[in-house]
This record gives C-alpha cells, structure tokens and sequence, in this order.
C-alpha cells in the first residue's frame, strides 16, 4: 500500500529492493525514522509486530490520527476541501480558505488533521512551521477527496502499528525476539547545509551521523540502513555489508546510487 504522505527522500520507488534485502522471516518489525512510512505500510499486511518512530511530532500526530481516529479526520478534512472545490488558485481564494483552517486547527489543537492538510498542499509536502517561507500553498489539486478517503484504508492496516516520537536509540537497543529494523537516515550530504537550507524539520549533524553508527552497531537486533552515497557513511560503516542500487528522485527524475547496508547475510 502507498504512503498518504508526500516526503523528500520516501523510500516508495525504492521499497522493493529494501524489501528484497530484508530477512525473510522476522516477528517484529520497527522503523526508528518514519517519514513516509513507505516500508512499515509495504509490510503492514504480514501483521507481525510494529514499533515505528519519528522525531517530528507534527508527523507522529498524524500518524497517531490515523490510525486512532480516521472518521474524524476525514470529516473534519471533508468539509474543508468543499470548502476549496472548484476555487481558482489564480485568485487566491483556495489560499485563504486552507490558510483559515490551517489557523482553526491551530487553535483546536487538532495537529494531526492539520500536519495532513499542510503536508498535501505545501512545496514537496515539507511541512516546517517555522520556516513560513516555506509553508505557502503550492500544490492545493492534491488536497482531495480521493486523498483524504484513503485514511480509513491505511487506518485498517495500522492498528497494530505502536507509534511513538522519541529518539532512534529507543528503537535500535531496545531488547526484543526475533527483530528487524530498518533505518532511513538522512543523507549525509545535507549535514554541511545551513539550518535555514535543510529539507527536513529535524535534520542531521555529522555528530549526529557519528551518533546513529555508533548505536547501529551496538544493536542486538538485525538492522538495514539506507543512506546517500557518501564517502563518510563507507567509512562509518565499513564493517557492514553495503549495495548500490540505482534511485530516481521523484523531484526530477534524477538516477542516483543509493547504499542500502545490513550487518546479516541474505540467505
């Protein structure tokens, strides 16, 4: 099933070389930097045991909504796209109408329903408060009534999902039997940006990078890490197995190596 959510870097063109490279026989899954959940929902129908993970809590609300409360969501939603159908962007009335929600949800302090709506109709779904320059409404035909019934759908497939909004260590050294886990790091190469620069609202630091290798390695659990093609990541985890795969960015179709590195064997 495909992720309801727009994200930089979702891993759904890559998802089935990530699953080929999985274990073929695991009872609990956990993905310590959701985003997209692109491969927690590819493997939701297996039904093992899930503890997935994201430090933005804005997105964890969502997540959380959905799976707790999608008739909600989806009435509240609803009657905000009729609100927008058939409104030209020219003018700028759609604009106003999202903007008056987005302000309402703010007050209701509805997060989930409100990350939702934000993440369909802003700049690759980069949804950063903060960063008002980056919230203006850009691609508002996504924001629909075929995306917004699709709540109930992923609803049912994740109620056996637990969600939390935490650190990745959590997720990586927690004991547990018969674990996977799987990591979509942040590239690399984004650590040398300037704050104002980053894609993500929480990104990483070379430290940070530094950080999650020394962890990944002190996990007892069976862990696939996907990541850019950086000289750094090679030296961070050169006792690990690692591939290049060919990835295209959806943004512009770009083909570049992706590493996707495991400390287990395929059998």
């Amino acid at each position: 099933m495909d992720s309801i959510f727009r994200y930089y870097g979702s891993k759904r063109l890559l998802r089935f070389e990530i699953l080929k490279r999985l274990p073929k026989r695991f009872s609990e899954f956990r993905e310590c930097m959701l985003g997209s959940g692109a491969i927690a929902l590819a493997l939701a129908g297996l039904k093992v045991r899930t503890w997935v993970n994201d430090l933005d809590s804005h997105l964890i609300a969502s997540w959380r909504a959905i799976r707790d409360r999608p008739d909600d969501m989806v009435q509240k939603l609803l009657a905000i796209e009729h609100c927008a159908t058939g409104e030209s962007t020219a003018n700028g009335k759609i604009s106003r109408i999202i903007d008056a929600a987005i302000e309402e949800l703010s007050w209701d302090h509805d997060d989930g329903v409100r990350f939702f709506l934000a993440n369909r109709i802003v700049h690759g779904g980069r949804v950063q408060y903060d960063k008002p320059n980056r919230m203006h409404i850009t691609t508002p035909q996504y924001f629909n009534e075929s995306a917004i019934m699709r709540i109930k759908q992923i609803s049912a497939v994740i109620q056996h999902w637990s969600i939390t909004c935490g650190d990745f260590a959590s997720l990586l050294l927690t004991p547990g039997d018969d674990v996977v886990g799987y990591v979509d790091s942040p590239y690399y190469k984004y650590a040398a940006m300037p704050p104002n620069a980053q894609l993500y609202a929480k990104s990483f630091t070379p430290e940070d990078h530094e950080r999650l290798a020394a962890v990944a390695h002190q996990s007892p659990h069976r862990l696939l890490i996907s990541y850019d093609d950086h000289p750094e990541v090679h030296r961070l985890y050169r006792d690990w197995r690692i591939e290049r795969v060919p990835a295209r960015y959806l943004s512009n179709g770009k083909v570049v190596n992706e590493l996707l590195i495991r400390n287990y064997p395929l059998r």
